[in-house]
């Protein structure tokens, strides 16, 4: 795998002043391609922003350089490589499969550094995804998207089925992984994340429905002994329950935008895996479907300025689109 696989550029610490004025609204995914010796590497990042003040590209070393002095996350192994403090990962998810069922997954290569797993814990990979659009009901993880759209999220409908194991009603179904190597060298003390919430379907059923957020640290992702769930804004709960029962559009009357925050008093030590996870339930009754979009990542040590998630996501998105206008032009790149 190229070291720039599954890379996202990012913004320097004058973010906030650069994006002064910027408008946020959806844009179509950009794809990043870095050439370097015969070597490949692609992103698609869709992010919400239109203008933007000043965007640098260039390449050198197969690195790509946006909005000034900017950063890059690579891929390890087994994980995202967390290179530098305060650098910014970001995921939308527009990669994934906008139709079809029974859909090959793979583990850390679908999705690069992401991976999903059923019950009963500590977990076992799961080999299959299926595109939504809400209408179905058939209890597996799912590309959620408008149909035909290559505008996706990544998440879920709980249920009893084989697929899940076969967990109990109530109990735990599954779970949505990322995971991230600290190769910074150092010991990090705070991590921020930011991402929307989208409910794709409304199942009939009157109760509202959480997807719970949590972290650990191990490698791999069944070796971790101890998962924190910090609550709050962390997590977010379907907003449409009770008849009629049907699909929604996750991107305005399923929406759930801005949840996240920052877990501070850490010690990530250098080496050491940071997994995120999203707790999928087979809720009693009938699951609403619920999914995950627009994510993003950021670390610190003690004493550096942890950035606000959303001038982060704008910024990857203002870079991207740049990027995807400054290509246009140069053809022959």
């Amino acid at each position: 795998m190229s070291l720039y696989a599954g890379m996202v550029a990012v913004a320097p610490k004058d973010t906030p002043a650069l994006l002064k004025g910027c408008k946020q609204s959806k844009v179509r995914a950009a794809e990043v391609k870095l050439r370097k010796k015969g070597l490949t590497a692609t992103e698609s990042v869709g992010r919400c922003a239109t203008g933007f003040t000043r965007n640098i590209m260039k390449s050198g070393r197969g690195a790509l350089h946006v909005l000034g002095a900017a950063a890059v996350v690579g891929m390890a192994q087994a994980q995202v490589a967390y290179t530098s403090a305060g650098t910014i990962y970001s995921q939308n998810f527009d990669t994934l499969a906008s139709n079809g069922t029974g859909i090959e997954w793979n583990n850390n290569s679908t999705l690069p550094g992401w991976f999903l797993y059923r019950q009963p814990a500590p977990g076992t990979a799961l080999a299959t995804y299926d595109a939504a659009t809400g209408t179905s009901t058939t209890g597996t993880f799912k590309s959620y998207g408008a149909s035909g759209s290559t505008e996706r999220a990544l998440g879920g409908l709980g249920a009893g089925s084989t697929y899940f194991g076969s967990p109990a009603s109530g109990a735990v179904a599954g779970w949505i992984a990322v995971a991230f190597n600290n190769t910074t060298g150092g010991t990090l003390n705070s991590f921020t994340v930011s991402f929307d919430g989208e409910q794709w379907r409304n199942s009939g059923n009157a109760s509202a429905h959480t997807m719970r957020f949590e972290y650990g640290f191990g490698d791999p992702f069944t070796s971790v002994v101890a998962w924190t769930a910090p609550g709050g804004t962390f997590d977010w709960a379907s907003t449409v329950t009770g008849s009629p029962a049907g699909a929604l559009d996750g991107n305005s009357t399923g929406l759930v935008a801005g949840r996240g925050g920052t877990i501070s008093s850490l010690s990530w030590a250098a080496g050491e895996t940071l997994w995120l996870r999203w707790v999928e339930v087979n809720d009693t009754g009938d699951d609403h479907g619920l999914a995950i979009d627009n994510f993003s990542f950021t670390a610190a040590a003690v004493g550096a300025a942890v950035p606000e998630p959303a001038e982060y996501a704008w910024a990857a998105g203002l870079a991207l689109v740049g990027f995807s206008i400054w290509r246009r032009r140069n053809q022959h790149w």
